[in-house]
């Protein structure tokens, strides 16, 4: 007995109707394109709240002013109207947007245009998106918390903070009580990974006390990558903003060109297992001894030819045993020659570099179970060769 098409096309819009809201949801999860996302809410009544769930994975905010209706302040109005997830019904619907697990919010655009944000506010999008897990603040001023008591508990993979600034509750307050970032990381326990660049006081006055922000001492960081507020000039913004953090509990860190790294690697040392030194940075090279739990190290470093004696010098003397920490088991160095010219920057080859030295005190590390030496330079064919005494 042979089936009509018209029945066979019945039997299988019944097997989508059919399928349970689970296996929907384990194929929505592969798929990151927002209008097939959004076709997928009509294929049944069982795939729509996945296909909803899975289409606000990610959601932008951009503050313009030419759309009132599409500005951050819409945005926290529409999550005031919300319901906390802990009120919402068994037989009642989720709103698609508290289904949000990535969200940015993000100022004007202009240089000179940032959209305040206070970390009651903050608070407020942690309470209505119970999903989040990555937030990321860029162009934003951030305002200190209107009430002195603000906690939420939460827990975030990643905290993404550029281009912020952070405003003081009052002048003569410390930036360490009333500082619109210390109110914010106060509303997390727990944060995988924060990236702090270009963060700066909205009024930095140099005079302004520098103390620590003991309200900090519960917040557990996985990794803090830091750039600091200017990579040409070594502001004091940087070192009010280390200062804060000196309480927050570390175990990775990787850090950009800053004046003020060396005293905030001493104070976080006791507690900091990995640490990632970027280009630019062999200024503080010398400090890995002052971090007894040191476990790995990673070292970027870009030698310039007009300082290729010197600073090759000081490279080496940075990875003898008396400049790393005894706990140091895993070693990661990268090194570049470049040579400069009036208008380009090349790759100069780095076949008078001093890689048998450098293997001589790689050798003498008994405690480093893990070397791993790479450099820039030249042609592949004059890499691998440069390479060849290299660990």
């Amino acid at each position: 007995m042979s089936t009509s098409p018209h029945t066979a096309q019945l039997t299988s819009q019944c097997a989508y109707a059919k399928m349970p809201p689970e296996l929907w949801d384990a194929v929505f999860t592969h798929i990151s394109d927002k209008p097939t996302l959004a076709a997928c809410t009509l294929l049944s009544w069982r795939a729509l709240i996945p296909a909803q769930r899975h289409l606000f994975r990610t959601l932008d905010v951009y503050d313009t002013k030419r759309h009132p209706a599409y500005t951050v302040a819409a945005f926290l109005d529409l999550l005031r109207a919300l319901p906390l997830p802990a009120e919402i019904g068994p037989n009642e619907v989720v709103s698609p947007v508290q289904y949000v697990q990535h969200l940015t919010m993000m100022g004007g655009g202009a240089s000179d245009v940032y959209v305040s944000l206070g970390a009651d506010d903050v608070a407020q999008v942690l309470a209505k998106l119970p999903a989040l897990r990555k937030l990321e603040l860029a162009g934003i001023l951030l305002e200190p918390s209107k009430t002195r008591e603000i906690h939420t508990d939460a827990a975030l993979d990643v905290l993404i903070l550029c281009d912020v600034r952070c405003a003081l509750r009052t002048r003569e307050v410390a930036l360490s009580d009333a500082c619109g970032l210390v109110d914010t990381l106060r509303l997390f326990h727990s944060i995988t990974t924060l990236r702090i660049t270009s963060v700066s006081s909205s009024s930095p006055s140099p005079d302004a006390p520098l103390g620590l922000a003991p309200s900090l001492e519960g917040l557990h960081v996985g990794k803090l990558v830091y750039r600091p507020y200017s990579l040409f000039s070594r502001s004091p913004e940087d070192s009010a903003l280390l200062s804060r953090l000196t309480s927050v509990h570390f175990i990775s860190l990787k850090v950009f060109p800053s004046a003020h790294v060396g005293p905030f690697l001493r104070a976080i040392g006791p507690r900091l297992l990995e640490l990632e030194l970027a280009q630019g940075v062999m200024e503080c090279h010398s400090v890995p001894l002052a971090l007894p739990a040191l476990t790995h190290l990673t070292i970027h470093e870009r030698i310039p030819d007009r300082r290729y004696a010197d600073d090759v010098d000081l490279l080496l003397r940075y990875t003898s045993p008396l400049a790393l920490p005894p706990s140091l088991t895993h070693l990661t160095l990268t090194v570049c020659i470049a040579k400069m010219g009036y208008d380009l920057l090349f790759w100069d080859d780095l076949r008078e570099f001093a890689w048998a030295t450098l293997d001589g005190r790689l050798v003498e590390l008994a405690g480093v179970r893990s070397a791993t030496v790479g450099g820039l330079g030249g042609g592949e064919r004059d890499r691998r060769k440069d390479l060849e005494g290299a660990v």
